[in-house]
């Protein structure tokens, strides 16, 4: 969410709502490249959150599904058992006979007797029937039991595991449950908790979803911690520092020195190019992360990929050590040793700090609202840049549009056309751009139909502006064309920006060879 603020270039906006302290916040021990701690603590206030809450919900009960029907299985099972013991108990045993726990308690008579032993045995045989089936439905429903407290971390669990309490492929569905963004559900759930929103409290599926969300986050596998940092330090000093990488300030890649520098090409590295985008230096050192190429491999990332993440490493390492200096002044307060000797001293020098720290609130305020201010400039300038150039094009046509007017007027008046200068060219000729072409006798169309095939001669004819809109240019026919129909044709062209040339001659050859002409030139 704040990275999508500062893209609009609203997080004045944004840190003129958040809280100036937020102590009572608890976050893990990260360091962002863009946004301060302040920031980011301040920023614990849906989007995909509820429909992810429901993609959840439907994985849930497609795997608790089968083990509800396994469990009614059972129960019904164990219904037909009781049944057949209850039709035994009424057939064998006498209605003043006092009831006992278990129907075969009590002493059988006759047992001697051949029907009875036989009933005996088949209630015996029925008893062992309850018993297994009572431990299978208690095995199914401590299944059931754990299946649902499973269900609170089924995203964050291996696939192993969830096999014990549902099949592979949903098993395999939970533990690969998508959440593109976990940073927006980690936000819409504390925004959902500030709504108090009912969603927020349905425990089970809001659980699991967010626990998935959580362990996507960079610190969600395993907590930073410096002290066993080795790569920075090794038994309590510092690695020693490495040479330059050479490679990166080879300059061996084609740039620019200016915009308009496209002719002479300078030759430039890849820590300029990196500069000339984003105004920062690279580390010197960037071999620090060496020796983490081989695990990182290991771990399943590819020789790019491992290349590119101890790059990256490497650059974020030192950004969040990055060096700050402190006066002697500055120092000697934090000791605090001049406050506890000039009470008075300690007092300015509290009201100073106050002082230059409202005055760097002030700074930065003024830097973003300048840095939006020429963002909306640099906008601005483009979208105006943008115009000219299509109006210099329009004017361009126009311009190109007259001088073909005024050679036709020319020629009609002068009762002559003005020889062409002789070109060579074979017919029939393919053109690769979509031409269109209004006017023309019929005479005129068959022959030039057949010198320009795959222009498309259109007579009068305007069925759909469509037609005009799919056009790279439109070529009109003046001595052959109703004025509704040619102005028809000049408002759609004028519409759809498209380019608009007339044949100058009444000859089909002529005319043609104007349209290759045309073509050869633009190319």
């Amino acid at each position: 969410m704040l990275d999508q603020i500062w893209e609009e270039h609203e997080m004045q906006e944004l840190c003129d709502l958040l809280p100036e302290e937020c102590d009572y916040v608890d976050i893990p021990d990260v360091y962002d490249a863009r946004f301060s701690d302040e920031i980011i603590e301040g920023m614990l206030w849906a989007a995909q959150l509820k429909s992810k809450f429901w993609e959840w919900a439907d994985l849930y009960f497609k795997a608790l599904s089968p083990l509800v029907h396994e469990m009614r299985r059972q129960e019904e099972n164990l219904d037909r058992l009781t049944d057949q013991i209850e039709e035994i108990k009424k057939k064998y045993f006498p209605k003043k006979q006092a009831r006992s726990t278990l129907p075969l308690t009590a002493p059988l008579p006759l047992l001697d007797d051949i029907p009875i032993k036989n009933q005996k045995l088949e209630a015996d045989m029925l008893m062992c029937q309850i018993d297994k089936a009572e431990e299978a439905h208690n095995n199914i429903s401590k299944k059931i039991g754990d299946f649902r407290f499973t269900g609170l971390q089924a995203a964050v669990m291996n696939k192993d595991r969830l096999m014990k309490c549902m099949n592979a492929d949903l098993a395999e569905a939970m533990c690969n449950f998508s959440v593109e963004d976990p940073y927006e559900l980690c936000f819409a759930i504390l925004y959902l908790f500030d709504q108090d929103d009912d969603y927020a409290w349905v425990y089970s599926f809001m659980t699991a979803v967010i626990c998935r969300a959580a362990s996507m986050l960079p610190w969600g596998f395993a907590c930073y911690e410096e002290e066993e940092d080795g790569f920075w330090f090794d038994d309590g000093k510092w690695i020693p520092s490495m040479p330059l990488n050479p490679e990166l300030y080879e300059t061996k890649y084609a740039g620019q020195r200016y915009e308009d520098d496209e002719e002479e090409p300078h030759e430039v590295s890849i820590a300029q190019i990196i500069y000339e985008h984003t105004g920062a230096i690279l580390p010197r050192n960037m071999h620090r992360f060496d020796d983490a190429f081989r695990p990182l491999k290991k771990r399943g990332l590819k020789s790019s990929e491992a290349n590119m993440v101890c790059a990256l490493m490497d650059v974020l390492g030192e950004t969040r050590r990055r060096r700050e200096y402190i006066s002697d002044g500055d120092f000697r307060e934090d000791l605090d040793l001049d406050s506890i000797a000039q009470p008075e001293k300690a007092e300015k020098t509290d009201s100073a700090a106050e002082e230059n720290e409202r005055l760097k609130k002030e700074l930065a305020q003024l830097k973003e609202q300048a840095k939006k201010a020429n963002y909306s400039l640099s906008r601005e300038n483009r979208e105006l840049k943008e115009k000219l150039e299509k109006s210099e094009a329009a004017v361009g046509e126009m311009t190109q549009e007259l001088a073909d007017l005024r050679e036709i007027v020319f020629n009609q008046q002068s009762g002559t056309e003005e020889k062409a200068a002789e070109v060579k060219i074979t017919f029939p000729y393919h053109t690769t751009r979509r031409i269109l072409a209004f006017g023309g006798h019929d005479s005129w169309l068959r022959e030039i139909k057949f010198k320009v095939p795959d222009v498309r001669f259109m007579g009068e004819d305007i069925s759909s502006p469509e037609i005009i809109r799919r056009a790279d240019v439109v070529w009109i026919q003046t001595n052959c064309i109703g004025h509704k129909s040619y102005y028809n044709i000049i408002d759609l062209a004028r519409r759809y920006d498209r380019k608009v040339r007339y044949f100058k001659y009444a000859s089909a050859s002529k005319c043609a060879e104007q349209i290759v002409e045309e073509e050869n030139t633009d190319e």
